[in-house]
Formats: C-alpha cells, structure tokens, sequence
C-alpha cells in the first residue's frame, strides 16, 4: 500500500512540475520540442516505478513446481504401465499364433514382462499330451526371444 502511495505523489509531484515547465515554455518555435519533451518526461515518470515493482515480483511458486514433477511421475508411471500392458498382449497374441501354427493349444498362458530389466518370462499351462514335446516348445519360444520358459502341465477342466 505504501508503494501505491508514494507512486501516486511521484505522479502528483510531475505532473505539478510539467505543468509549471509547459507555462514557462513559448508557444510557437522551439516550444512545441519542448511540450513533447515533457510529456516524454511525465510518461517516464509514471512508467519507472512500475518497472521497478515488475523486478521485484517474484513469480516463484514452488507447491505448483512440486505438483508439476507430482504430476509428471504419474504420468510417465502410468504410460509405461500402458506401454508394458500393450507390448505384453501383442506378444501373447504373437505366441497364441505360432503355438496354434504348430498345432499346440496351451491351457492358458500367462506372461510377465520385468520393467526393471525389460526381462520376459513365460508360463504355459499345457496338457500332459504336450508333454513329450517340451523341448520343442521349449526352443521354438526361446527362438522367439523369450529365454524364460516354464511349464506346467495340468488336466483340461
């Protein structure tokens, strides 16, 4: 409030002053130079404190910095938990297929991808008639890049 005030008699004072400088000035001549002088120093004077004020202001909030990076982890968590859904159906579609191509029908398939290490590993729920072919399930999953292979082997319900 005191800014205000101490402003709006630094505008008082000035405009006083200009007045008294614009009487004493000649009409005609050199005096029409000197009346845009003057109002370039009165708009100066109304203008230099306001900037000073603008310095001053600090736009500084750190609650909406810290909800802002709050933000930005929740959002880069659950796009990767997106990212990691995603990738994990289209590989279970992609193994469903080849597996149907080799005439095998897994009980259920269950996957897990490791995002701590981009790591796959996979669980084939098959029946017990699949059983002599693990080897060949094993290695034609492991030819598909999964290296983790684990199996189980249960009667159909």
């Amino acid at each position: 409030m005191d800014a205000i005030r101490n402003w709006a008699a630094l505008a008082c004072t000035s405009a006083v002053i200009c007045g008294i400088l614009s009487y004493l000035l000649p009409s005609k001549g050199s005096g029409k130079a000197g009346q845009t002088l003057i109002s370039v120093f009165f708009l100066c004077s109304l203008v230099a404190p306001l900037s000073d004020s603008v310095r001053q202001l600090r736009l500084d909030f750190p609650q909406l910095q810290q909800e802002q990076q709050e933000w930005g982890a929740e959002l880069q968590e659950s796009s990767d938990q997106l990212a990691y859904s995603i990738a994990e159906n289209h590989i279970l579609e992609l193994i469903e297929g080849a597996l149907a191509e080799k005439q095998i029908q897994p009980l259920d398939i269950q996957l897990e991808l490791d995002q701590s290490d981009s790591s796959v590993q996979l669980m084939l729920y098959l029946s017990p008639e699949d059983k002599n072919r693990e080897e060949e399930i094993r290695s034609f999953i492991q030819s598909c890049g999964i290296q983790r292979v684990e199996f189980q082997w249960q009667e159909e319900q």
